[in-house]
């Protein structure tokens, strides 16, 4: 059967790279997903977690902060709310913005893990430490934290026994970084600032910054490299 949905799957674990020293960025290690089973009913195939690998280039980190009743900012969700345009139509409006970026150079692999019996799809990621506001304190201080990936279906069966969707073709458009109070969809995935292997802002704002974005990280990026010619590289 083929079809495209568009759906979230939440998961828990990112570390950082306390190795990578950078004024402008914080480096992530992104638990993405696991194949088998998910608490949302789909079922990955570890090819289609391998074929996804390329789609995840230059995707977002996104999140929203709010403030909880001790006035500490903690991480919503995938929120979102319906407003009417300039053109008098309803439109959807994410109130997530962009903190970060995937880049090309992602490291995007495959791990068997042989506790869960599952095996895990790693990436790197960079959160801008300029812009990202109380994202940064809340990763700091929370050291362990909830995320989920947004996903586009492209392929998938429906077992006639179990009525799960086994997901054979996907692709990746953004990973959210959530709160702790949110309940995880995929077993044992996330972010950690311990590196050992878990206001409201408009859909025109991430579509203004994350070109900005892209386009600094490679200039630093150039940079770091160039000031490395001629010597060792750590």
């Amino acid at each position: 059967m083929e079809n495209e949905t568009k759906v979230t799957v939440e998961i828990v674990d990112f570390e950082v790279d306390n190795s990578y020293d950078s004024t402008s960025f914080l480096k992530l290690k992104l638990k993405l997903a696991h194949d088998g089973k998910t608490r949302k009913g789909f079922n990955f195939s570890k090819e289609s977690l391998e074929n996804a690998a390329p789609t995840i280039i230059n995707k977002p980190i996104l999140a929203r902060v709010v403030f909880d009743s001790d006035n500490k900012p903690q991480f919503g969700s995938h929120d979102k709310h319906l407003e009417k345009d300039y053109q008098n139509n309803v439109r959807i409006i994410y109130d997530e913005v962009p903190i970060g970026i995937i880049p090309e150079d992602n490291e995007y692999a495959i791990e068997y893990d042989e506790d869960a019996k599952k095996s895990y799809a790693y990436c790197y990621g960079y959160v801008w430490k300029k812009y990202s506001n109380y994202a940064l304190d809340i990763i700091e201080r929370d050291k362990n934290i909830k995320l989920s990936i947004e996903i586009n279906i492209s392929k998938f069966i429906i077992d006639a026994k179990t009525k799960e969707k086994i997901i054979s073709e996907f692709r990746y458009d953004g990973v959210t970084l959530l709160g702790n109070d949110r309940t995880p969809g995929i077993n044992n995935a996330g972010a950690t600032t311990e590196f050992d292997l878990d206001s409201e802002n408009k859909q025109s704002d991430l579509n203004e910054k994350l070109p900005k974005f892209i386009d600094e990280f490679k200039k630093i990026l150039a940079e770091f490299d160039n000031s490395k010619e001629g010597g060792e590289k750590d």
